[in-house]
């Protein structure tokens, strides 16, 4: 015990089998002066009922890991100054207090710590009284049910902790002009922070959304299945909320998008880790949404916590699911055309444009796309006489392109072939392709499959080089041998040169031939002038050897020096 000419410390300690607070009757004389005290941990059972009687400065007292059972009806009704009260750990429950008032006169009392009881219940009068209470604490109660009008009297409450329990609000039992209200709405403008982790709670209620000062929000470990767009309409300006280790399934990405209009000064941190949340359509909407919206973490005003994740698949789901692009999100690029249909595949991020049967003329001017995304776009079935140009808007980004079942004559080097994986230009009016468009299609690295069959190829000896073509793209080319000349039933890839070109070999062989005669004549000609030159020559010989002309030179001394014959 310590004491002053103003205040009295009492703290008792050291545990025995059973304390008899009764003996603590010796400092009678120094109650008026007392203003904290500590009887914690000492196995206390009972605490009499004028214990603290003409305690009128008590502002602190600590019961806490007793095994007190009962707290008698007059044992604060002296304590007007009481500002904490610590009776947690105890074995008080629901019956442990006055039905009527529990905690009479205690107006200025702050702070109100019930955790670890076994307080099953609170009805509407429990907390009457307590009008300037801003911390309660009744975690591990195995409370069930609260009364409707149980905090009615609670208009400065910040803290609340009801967190291990087994709570279920009914929403029909708490309504407003607002929706479903929780039994604290009598505190929504005071609260900051609301634990309510490890109950049985299903749902997000209004007043938590309009609790101006809200700060945090726990709701784990509960059962909440769904996140829709009400649920993340708060007012206060910084909220974390935590539903971790729900049975949420579905998140309404609209939720995020309606919200970041509906105020772009709040940040709201959303903890979602641990949920069974089928990975749909909802959610891939979602995820790109958030991507593009909060890339700079400085400046989000909402983020997921899904370093946990769990996606769990329905049980009807396929590996083919799409998503309908019902409208567009702000990171999709262009709208859909409006004669076409548009869905998302989520798993490999494809955005899928359907114009097949449509009745066109001619491929949209432009398809939506969005950053990192595949494009396959399907324009079988129409009247399309000429293929797309990757200088309209998205046509760069497809991957695949169907155009089976058209009208086209002739192929461009302006298709889109940067991305293209998948060509099909089966059942066109196709004759033959320029060399330019068939050294395009060689050389592509994308490029894995092409289709050509159901045209009306030509075949002759300008069309060699598409001959060659399918003989090297023949892993590329399904149908290969579905790829016949025009009025027959020959496959260009199984014909001989000499059949596609037979005017190539009959020339080739005609100047062999000529070439051959050619040098005949000529070797026979040659050795004719031959032997005509040398019976000539011989001729000469005789004539110049009887009148040879000779040249003579002499030397100053007239001698003979050299002869010159002709």
């Amino acid at each position: 015990m310590y004491e002053n000419s103003k205040d009295v410390i009492i703290t008792c300690n050291n545990p025995s089998n059973q304390s008899d607070l009764s003996n603590l009757k010796y400092y009678k004389d120094f109650q008026q002066y007392i203003k904290f005290v500590t009887i914690a941990n000492i196995n206390a059972i009972n605490v009499p009922y004028n214990l603290f009687f003409h305690a009128y400065n008590l502002e602190y007292l600590d019961l806490s890991r007793n095994k007190i059972s009962s707290i008698p009806n007059a044992l604060f009704n002296f304590c007007d100054n009481l500002k904490t009260l610590n009776l947690s750990s105890n074995h008080l429950s629901t019956n442990s207090f006055d039905p009527d008032i529990p905690f009479p006169i205690l107006n200025k009392l702050e702070s109100l710590d019930l955790s670890n009881n076994n307080i099953t219940s609170l009805n509407r009068t429990f907390l009457t009284g307590l009008s300037s209470l801003r911390y309660l604490y009744m975690s591990h109660n195995n409370m069930r049910t609260i009364d409707p009008l149980a905090f009615q009297s609670q208009q400065n409450l910040r803290t609340l902790d009801l967190s291990h329990n087994n709570l279920v609000f009914t929403p029909n039992k708490f309504i407003d002009e607002f929706g479903s209200i929780s039994p604290f709405h009598f505190s929504h403008k005071t609260l900051v922070d609301i634990n309510l982790a490890y109950n049985n709670i299903d749902q997000i209620f209004a007043d938590w959304n309009f609790a101006i000062h809200l700060e945090t929000l726990n709701l784990s470990h509960n059962h909440l299945t769904e996140l829709q767009q009400p649920h993340l309409q708060f007012l206060s300006g910084k909220v974390y909320v935590d539903l971790s280790f729900n049975d949420i399934t579905k998140i309404d990405y609209r939720a995020y998008e309606i919200f970041s209009e509906y105020n772009e000064n709040i940040r709201l941190l959303v903890n979602i880790e641990n949920n069974p949340v089928e990975c749909n359509c909802e959610l891939y909407k979602m995820s790109i949404y958030l991507k593009n919206n909060y890339k700079d973490v400085k400046n989000e005003r909402i983020k997921l916590a899904i370093g946990k994740f769990i996606c769990s698949r329905p049980e009807r789901e396929t590996d083919n699911s799409v998503c309908k692009l019902d409208k567009p999100l702000e990171n999709v690029i262009g709208e859909c055309p409006s004669a076409c249909s548009c869905t998302i595949r989520p798993e490999d991020k494809t955005l899928l444009v359907d114009c097949s049967y449509r009745q066109l003329n001619e491929a949209p001017d432009a398809i939506p796309w969005f950053p990192g995304s595949n494009i396959e776009l399907n324009l079988t079935g129409n009247h399309l006489t000429r293929i797309p140009s990757r200088k309209q808007i998205g046509y760069n980004h497809t991957t695949v392109l169907s155009l089976s079942n058209n009208k086209i004559n002739e192929i461009t080097t302006d298709l889109p072939s940067d991305n293209l994986e998948q060509l099909y230009l089966d059942h066109n009016n196709l004759q033959k392709i320029n060399n330019q468009v068939l050294d395009l299609l060689r050389t592509s690295k994308k490029l894995k499959s092409l289709s050509l069959h159901g045209n009306k190829w030509e075949c002759n000896c300008a069309t060699r080089n598409l001959f060659s073509f399918i003989q090297v793209m023949e892993d590329k080319i399904p149908e290969l041998k579905k790829i016949t000349c025009d009025g027959t039933n020959i496959s260009i890839f199984t014909m001989a040169l000499d059949k596609l070109c037979p005017s190539t070999l009959f020339w080739v062989i005609g100047l062999c031939v000529v070439t051959g005669i050619l040098g005949i004549i000529s070797g026979v000609s040659l050795v004719f002038h031959c032997s005509k030159a040398k019976d000539e020559l011989k001729k000469k010989k005789s004539v110049y050897g009887i009148h040879r002309p000779t040249i003579q030179i002499t030397n100053e001394k007239n001698e003979l020096v050299s002869v010159i014959i002709f």
